[in-house]
């Protein structure tokens, strides 16, 4: 049996490789004993732990290794340093340590970043996608046997990744170009309040997705607005006409922009915005290309890692394994 672990921004989710999955929001995570953990892979992966064979986890941004590493020879948790962009509330650094101080045997990873074998021209970036990502485009590799394709996970940010010849080349990351729901880059209002310091860079961050046409006041911020547990993009209220369309056309330019590195490039949309039938629509109609739905699926990928790091793959989307 092999599980994949998505360290995701609204939930930590857990999956076998028969595509079996449940999810814990962070909140829980951070609390959840070792036995507790192996109790719900029990009920809800239909698995005896006994049997688990490998374990694929993901963690934060993973900036600090380029490799697929084991667990135990890994430093700082896979980063190059704590903080960054996103809140922290506890539960994915609770779950990675639960891994790393038990016997089951787990890999961790990488993020895509200045480091990865990725084109040297997108080098300018320093970081273009954290580690669940390689999950979500090994699914679509395995189950859709496609190696050119583009995948744009929308959710509580986006980040879109280009894959050519079964290689990850590069990616859009969060903070770079289209936002999300609640996340997204820093424009010059964003600039300018970070500056004046009426808020931090990473809160801006957290209030830079499209849901900030309810939140344009400095005034209006609560900070309970920079947690994303159990959110949709159905929880948008009549204001989200305009951030619907919003969402829609910079997704829609995020994926052509990468089809300047993969021509003719399959696309697919991941995350739980990807579930609204709506939204592929638009995009479809903006890109004039037909467009596949995923919904959650990074910790499927992962698990589907750790199934063939198990029987002897040693190169990962273009990633060294190194166990």
């Amino acid at each position: 049996m092999f599980i994949g672990v998505d360290h995701g921004t609204r939930a930590i989710r857990f999956s076998s490789h028969d595509e079996k999955t449940f999810e814990l929001d962070r909140k829980n995570a951070s609390k959840i004993s070792f036995d507790e953990l192996l109790s719900l892979m029990q009920r809800y992966l239909s698995i005896d732990p006994s049997k688990i064979k490998l374990v694929a986890l993901t963690y934060s941004m993973g900036d600090g290794i380029h490799k697929i590493k084991r667990i135990e020879d890994v430093e700082n948790r896979g980063l190059l340093e704590d903080g960054g962009a996103g809140s922290y509330v506890g539960g994915g650094t609770h779950i990675y340590d639960l891994f790393r101080g038990h016997e089951i045997p787990t890999i961790v990873l990488p993020g895509i970043h200045r480091r990865s074998p990725i084109d040297p021209r997108l080098k300018v970036f320093s970081h273009h996608a954290s580690p669940e990502k390689i999950g979500d485009c090994y699914y679509v590799l395995k189950k859709f046997h496609s190696r050119n394709f583009i995948l744009c996970d929308v959710g509580a940010n986006t980040v879109s990744v280009g894959v050519k010849d079964g290689r990850i080349i590069g990616g859009l990351d969060a903070c770079l170009f289209s936002p999300g729901v609640y996340q997204g880059p820093l424009d010059l209002e964003a600039i300018r309040k970070t500056d004046r310091g009426e808020i931090s860079a990473n809160d801006a961050f957290g209030l830079g997705g499209v849901k900030k046409f309810t939140l344009l006041n400095t005034e209006n911020l609560d900070k309970k607005d920079l947690v994303f547990e159990n959110r949709r993009f159905s929880s948008l209220k009549i204001e989200g006409f305009q951030a619907f369309k919003s969402l829609s056309l910079l997704t829609a330019m995020e994926a052509s922009a990468m089809e300047v590195l993969v021509p003719d490039a399959d696309i697919f949309v991941c995350g739980f915005v990807s579930e609204d039938e709506k939204f592929i629509d638009e995009m479809k109609g903006l890109l004039k290309k037909d467009i596949t739905a995923l919904g959650d699926i990074a910790s499927v990928g992962c698990s589907l890692i750790a199934r063939d790091v198990f029987y002897g793959a040693r190169n990962i989307l273009g990633i060294e394994v190194e166990i």
